[in-house]
């Protein structure tokens, strides 16, 4: 239908409104091509031809009436009308019916089909039409891309003219330069023959013996005075070229130093957003744990509530079954009933006993989840705290590789050994406030110390060192050592930082528990060697910075404790304390362990599970 023909609008389309002799097209023309369309009209078409043919049945209806009338005429004055005449009627009406019924049928078959062999022909029309726009867009297209492949021939034809000219003309200027070197070459050459071939003459033709020497003279000055300039020529010409060379090497270093240093800058950054990711990985990892905890702990207290509603409509049941069956039970049923009853008093027992157990587990489980999720807070809080020192706050001041004493446990656990291991030591530093900061790892288990020295802790250190004299050292260097230690405790001001860290890294050694087994750094006042009591020395352990570890401290501390007061009882008195500790313990409102926090609650049940 023109109407509603979607158009493209860049194309003109001028429409010609001037219908054809059958009202029923319309001439339109596209890009100057003449295109016929179909309106619609089916309704119209419909009903003329109906018009037209009813008019035509009537006629053909009437003669034939008229012929049948004037064959069976009826007398004016005739008051019945025959049975003959009253069929013919009717039959002349059916006949009219059917065959105005016919015609409206045949009529609209036609009118169908004449719309829908319109409708093909304008839809063959645009059809053809389109696809002559797409062919002509594609050749279009196909001429524009060819232009600009050609155009892209031409300039690559003119890029290699143009290089070519360029060579051509350096080759040229090469060939002229060598041509005028040469030609110098040849003039000089030509000129000391000829300056040659003249002394020779004048010293030939020289009158005098007087002449003839001065003559000669005069050659041999000439010569040496030549020699002398091209010395100097090329004394020069080599000062130029070593200068050069020096240029071109600084820029070289130069472009080196810069290259190096933008590396460098790229993997602190690298570094730095690598940190930030795995800082904010850590925070959304605590917090999903939380979010797990609590759907944890809301689905346990769901089914609690669920148990403990079962149960109590079970009470309930029971008790009315009770009254219901004491009223109309005598002996026998009685008994029976009682049967019934201790069976389900059993039961209901055993199912008390499983809620009791599911409940003391969920409990279990949820204090278990709640220090998980309060050691993993702590250590993500310690790893956020550790990474905001920031590489332009820190320096490396020191690494190095060293022997170190250490004094372990030995297998059977009675006795306890020395020994020297490999450690590699790196020292940052921290102007304001001062701090060093050690790390040292074990070669042999990979074993990583770190930990952080401070004024604080050096003065911890080093009090008992100077108030008992009897343990100082005799050496002058170790008094001039230990006075410079005891300068920055009083004034604050800091020694030499190799000073500082050769005086700490004399007094570490490790230590190894004889509870736990684990090891830690330890920091002496006097020098750790092999063969003396490195425990019963003025030492101290030297306190990391994080408070996870001031918690695992006092879990060994309570661990020794009750170790020490459990030896002393007899077994089923150790097996009733240990209940009672493990039981106060998995009770968050347990008396015994208000002042304990949650990673000692949680050692004690890893200890007493065991």
């Amino acid at each position: 239908v023109p109407d509603k023909l979607k158009l493209n609008p860049a194309v003109d389309v001028e429409v010609d409104r001037s219908f054809a002799t059958d009202n029923y097209l319309e001439s339109w023309t596209w890009n100057g091509r003449p295109l016929q369309l179909v309106r619609e009209a089916k309704r119209e078409i419909q009903w003329d031809l109906l018009k037209s043919k009813v008019n035509e049945l009537d006629a053909r209806l009437d003669q034939i009436e008229t012929k049948k009338s004037e064959s069976n005429k009826i007398e004016d004055g005739g008051k019945t009308e025959t049975k003959e005449n009253v069929e013919h009627g009717e039959k002349i009406g059916e006949d009219r019916i059917r065959a105005r019924m016919q015609a409206k049928l045949a009529l609209e078959r036609q009118a169908i089909l004449l719309h829908e062999k319109y409708k093909n022909e304008s839809a063959v029309s645009v059809q053809s039409v389109f696809r002559g726009h797409l062919g002509r867009k594609k050749m279009r297209e196909a001429r524009e891309k060819y232009e600009l492949q050609i155009k892209d021939q031409h300039s690559i034809c003119l890029q290699a003219s143009w290089r070519g000219y360029i060579g051509r003309s350096k080759v040229k200027r090469k060939k002229a330069k060598m041509l005028y070197d040469k030609q110098q070459a040849s003039a000089i050459i030509i000129q000391s023959q000829y300056r040659g071939r003249v002394a020779r003459d004048q010293l030939r033709h020289a009158k005098t013996k007087k002449e003839r020497k001065q003559a000669a003279a005069q050659m041999i000055q000439a010569w040496w005075r030549g020699c002398i300039g091209r010395r100097q020529v090329l004394k020069l010409r080599m000062e130029y070229l070593e200068g050069i060379k020096e240029v071109v090497a600084l820029m070289i270093q130069n472009a080196w130093r810069c290259y190096k240093a933008r590396k460098e800058a790229n993997r602190l950054r690298e570094i730095q957003t690598r940190e930030k990711e795995e800082a904010a990985a850590i925070m959304l990892q605590a917090a999903w744990r939380g979010t797990l905890a609590r759907k944890k702990m809301s689905k346990i207290e769901r089914k609690i509530v669920e148990i403990d509603a079962e149960r109590q409509s079970m009470e309930w049941s029971e008790r009315v079954g009770k009254q219901y069956y004491s009223k109309y039970f005598l002996t026998l049923r009685q008994r029976a009933a009682n049967r019934i009853q201790n069976y389900f008093r059993c039961f209901k027992a055993r199912k008390d006993l499983r809620i009791r157990r599911l409940k003391k587990k969920a409990a279990d489980k949820l204090l278990q989840d709640e220090i998980d999720a309060k050691l993993d807070e702590q250590e993500n809080l310690y790893q956020l705290e550790k990474k905001k020192v920031s590489a332009d706050d820190l320096k490396l001041v020191f690494t190095g590789q060293f022997q170190m004493p250490i004094e372990r446990n030995t297998d059977a656990g009675s006795g306890r050994i020395q020994d020297v291991v490999d450690v590699t030591v790196s020292v940052k530093e921290r102007r304001k406030p001062y701090q060093l900061f050690f790390r040292v790892k074990e070669m042999s288990r990979g074993t990583i110390f770190t930990r952080a020295i401070d004024g604080h802790t050096l003065e911890k250190i080093l009090r008992p060192l100077f108030e008992n004299k009897k343990t100082r050292v005799d050496t002058s260097f170790e008094l001039e050592r230990e006075d410079t230690m005891l300068t920055w405790v009083r004034t604050g001001k800091v020694p030499k930082r190799k000073q500082l860290i050769s005086w700490m890294l004399d007094r570490m050694w490790i230590d190894q528990d004889k509870d736990t087994d684990e090891y830690e750094l330890c920091l002496g006042s006097n020098v750790a060697s092999l063969g003396t009591d490195l425990r019963n020395t003025i030492t101290d352990m030297i306190e990391d910075q994080s408070e996870l570890d001031t918690n695992r401290q006092r879990t060994r501390n309570a661990f020794s404790d009750v170790r020490n007061m459990l030896q002393k009882k007899s077994p089923n008195e150790q097996q009733i304390e240990t209940k009672k500790i493990t039981t106060t313990i998995a009770s968050p409102e347990g008396s015994d362990t208000e002042n304990l926090r949650h990673p000692t609650r949680k050692a004690f049940q890893v200890f007493y599970a065991d």
